[in-house]
C-alpha cells in the first residue's frame, strides 16, 4: 500500500497473503472513518508514523506492526502472532477486545494507554506511556514497561506476573481478582504509593522505597525493598514476611495481620503501633528500635530493643504485679478481688511505650474456657487504669466507634466492673474505649491462654 486518503470507512482484506505498506517516508494512510484489515495468516505491517486513523481500526492477522502518528482507537482484534503498537502522539484506546497469542509492545509515549475491556495476552505485554490502565480476562504477564504516571492493571482470572522491570512514576493499583499477584523483579521501581487486591498471594520487589496504600490480600504477602518499606493499610490474610533491606518499615493506617508475621529491617527501627492493628499469629522481627503495638506479645521474638509493655497477670485465687509493672510504685491497675472472678484465670496487661509515660492500650486475655460460647465472668478495673488522671475520676466504656457495649456485656461504675453473661460465639476479641477525664485508652478483650 501506498499513499492514501480516505474520507470514509477502509476496509483491506486478503486471503492470508501479508498486507504491507511502501517504506517510503511519504507513504502514508490517513483515515477519516473505521478500518478493517483482515490478512488471516499473514502479516500486516504498516510502520510508517505519517498514518492517521481518525476511527476505530479492527486487525485481523498474524504478527502486525502498527504505528499512527496521532492516537489510536482499536476495535475487537485478533493477532495470531506478534503484536507492536506505536502513536507517536495522543492514546491508545479501544471499543472492543483484543487477543493476542504473540508478545505485545506497546507505545504511547506522550499519551495514555486505555486497554479496560476483556483482553487476553497469552504472552509478555511491554507497556510505554503516561497514564496506563490495563486489563486482561486471563492470566497477565508484563515485560519491561515504563509509566510515567499512574498505573492500573486488573486481572479478571489468573496471575499477573512480569518477564522484565516495571517503572512507574504514579500511584500503582494492582487487582487480580482470581489468582496471585508476583512482581518480583529486582529492578523494580515505584515512585508513588501501590495498592493490591488479590485473593490469592502477593510477591512484591522494588528496588527503592516501597510505599502501599490500601492492601487486600487473600493469602501469603511477600515484600521486599531496598530503602523505606511502608505496609500501607488494610489487611494481609495469611504469612507476611517484609524485608526492607536495612531500612525503616512503617504502616499508614490500621492494618489485620491475619497470620504469622516476619519483619526485618536490619537495624532500623520498625514503627508498626497503630493501636487498632490486629495480630493473629507469632511475630519475627529483627530491627533497631522496635514499635510493635501488640495486645499479647508473648510469642515474638527480637533481635532488637522493644519498646513495650507493663504487663500484671491473675489467676483463679491470686492477682499480682509483675515486677516489671510496678517498679516499687503503685501498680496502674488494682488486683482483681477474688470474689469478682466468675470464670477461669483472666491477665490483664498495660501497654506503656515508657515507665512513666500514659497508657497506650489495656488488654484483658481470656482463658479459652472463659471465652467459650455460653460463659460469663466478671472483673473490676480501677481508674488508676488510666495514668495522670485523679482517681475519683469516671470511666466512660463504649465500644470504639463510640456505640453502647453489646448486650451480653456491661459495665457498672459504682463498682468499677465488667460483667460478661452468656457470652455469644464469635464475640472475641472485642475493641472498647475507655475515658477517665480527657485521657482515651483503647481496650481489648480476646481469648488469650492466661498460662502462657
Amino acid at each position: 500500500m501506498g499513499a492514501a486518503n480516505v474520507g470514509g470507512n477502509l476496509n483491506v482484506e486478503t486471503q492470508g497473503g501479508n498486507i504491507v505498506q511502501s517504506a517510503s517516508g511519504l507513504s502514508a494512510l490517513r483515515v477519516a472513518g473505521t478500518s478493517v484489515f483482515d490478512a488471516g495468516s499473514g502479516n500486516l505491517v504498516l510502520p510508517n508514523l505519517p498514518n492517521s486513523f481518525s476511527g476505530a481500526v479492527q486487525i485481523r492477522a498474524n504478527d502486525v506492526e502498527l504505528a499512527a502518528s496521532g492516537g489510536l482507537i482499536l476495535a475487537d482484534s485478533t493477532v495470531l502472532g506478534a503484536l507492536n503498537l506505536r502513536v507517536a502522539t495522543g492514546n491508545i484506546t479501544q471499543t472492543g477486545p483484543l487477543a493476542v497469542n504473540g508478545t505485545s509492545s506497546i507505545t504511547a509515549s506522550t499519551g495514555d494507554l486505555v486497554l479496560d475491556q476483556a483482553n487476553r495476552f497469552a504472552q509478555a505485554v511491554s507497556l510505554d506511556a503516561q497514564q496506563v490502565s490495563l486489563r486482561s480476562a486471563a492470566a497477565l504477564n508484563l515485560g519491561t514497561s515504563v509509566v510515567r504516571g499512574d498505573l492500573r492493571i486488573t486481572t479478571d482470572a489468573g496471575d499477573l506476573t512480569q518477564s522484565g522491570p516495571l517503572q512507574v512514576t504514579g500511584a500503582s493499583d494492582l487487582q487480580a481478582t482470581v489468582g496471585n499477584i508476583n512482581l518480583n523483579n529486582a529492578d523494580n521501581q515505584f515512585d508513588d504509593k501501590v495498592s493490591v487486591d488479590t485473593t490469592g498471594a502477593l510477591k512484591l520487589t522494588a528496588n527503592g522505597p516501597l510505599a502501599m496504600d490500601k492492601v487486600a490480600v487473600g493469602l501469603d504477602a511477600d515484600l521486599k525493598s531496598f530503602g523505606s518499606l511502608n505496609l500501607g493499610t488494610g489487611t494481609y490474610g495469611k504469612k507476611l514476611k517484609a524485608n526492607s533491606g536495612g531500612f525503616e518499615i512503617s504502616q499508614a493506617g490500621k492494618i489485620n495481620f491475619n497470620g504469622d508475621t516476619d519483619f526485618d529491617a536490619g537495624s532500623a527501627k520498625i514503627d508498626l503501633f497503630n493501636p487498632y492493628n490486629q495480630w493473629r499469629g507469632a511475630i519475627l522481627f529483627k530491627g533497631g528500635i522496635i514499635l510493635i503495638n501488640h495486645p499479647v506479645l508473648m510469642n515474638a521474638v527480637n533481635a532488637g530493643t522493644l519498646n513495650r509493655r507493663a504487663e500484671m497477670s491473675s489467676s483463679a485465687t491470686s492477682f499480682a504485679p509483675s515486677a516489671a509493672a510496678s517498679g516499687g510504685r503503685s501498680p496502674l491497675l488494682q488486683p482483681i478481688p477474688t470474689k469478682t472472678m466468675t470464670g477461669p484465670a483472666v491477665s490483664i496487661s498495660v501497654d506503656k511505650a515508657t515507665a512513666n509515660s500514659a497508657v497506650s492500650m489495656i488488654t484483658v486475655a481470656l482463658s479459652a474456657e472463659t471465652a467459650a460460647p455460653g460463659r460469663s465472668f466478671s472483673f473490676e478495673l480501677d481508674a488508676k487504669a488510666m495514668a495522670n488522671q485523679p482517681t475519683e475520676s469516671s470511666i466512660k466504656v463504649s465500644q470504639l466507634d463510640g456505640q453502647p457495649l453489646p448486650d451480653w456485656l456491661r459495665y457498672e461504675p459504682t463498682t468499677k466492673t465488667f460483667t460478661a453473661k452468656e457470652v455469644p460465639a464469635g464475640a472475641f476479641p472485642i475493641q472498647l474505649k475507655v475515658g477517665v477525664g480527657s485521657q482515651e485508652t483503647m481496650m481489648v478483650i480476646q481469648e488469650q491462654d492466661a498460662k502462657r
